[in-house]
């Protein structure tokens, strides 16, 4: 029998706790805000799923309002891999887009074209119309969210990718 520890017992009943209150909600996500942290010390803490973004973020913004509009949609793709153990569907990239600041969820797909992100040669892998996050661009985001102050919280593990069809 598999012994989990009380935290990744938690994390699995906040995540079933969210999705219940989404389903009852029609799909759409709550709203939780991210809790500020108030030593510059400690990280702010932040689920590019399921938290308002705690810093101001722009697409064409200053550097670090760029850099927190990567985090949270890079950041929300890694997370539905790691989380729904699948790449993300049109709908969820859509919907991080939107969230992240593009305008539309289709202005993010220069991320599967972007050369140099990750040693596989693009951030993100398209295989059957899903979106899967490269393990380099894993540890580029979570560079970005140091950069800011930001430890994501939740499952980021890198998933496979399945060979493209």
């Amino acid at each position: 029998m598999t012994q989990y520890t009380v935290d990744a017992l938690t994390q699995a009943l906040e995540a079933a706790a969210r999705a219940f209150i989404a389903s009852l909600d029609g799909g759409t996500q709550p709203k939780v805000t991210a809790p500020r942290s108030l030593d510059a010390g400690t990280p702010i803490k932040f689920d590019p799923l399921y938290d308002e973004p705690p810093l101001p973020f722009k697409v064409k913004g200053t550097h670090e309002e760029s850099l927190m509009s990567t985090v949270i949609y890079l950041g929300a793709i890694g997370r539905v891999n790691a989380e729904k153990r699948r790449g993300a569907n049109a709908q969820e990239v859509s919907t991080y887009a939107k969230k992240a600041g593009y305008g539309r969820g289709n202005d993010v797909n220069g991320w599967n074209l972007r050369k140099g992100v990750s040693k596989e040669g693009s951030a993100i892998t398209v295989v059957d119309g899903l979106r899967y996050l490269h393990a380099g661009t894993h540890e580029w985001v979570r560079d970005l969210a140091s950069q800011l102050n930001i430890e994501i919280v939740g499952d980021f593990t890198p998933l496979p990718i399945p060979a493209t069809s």
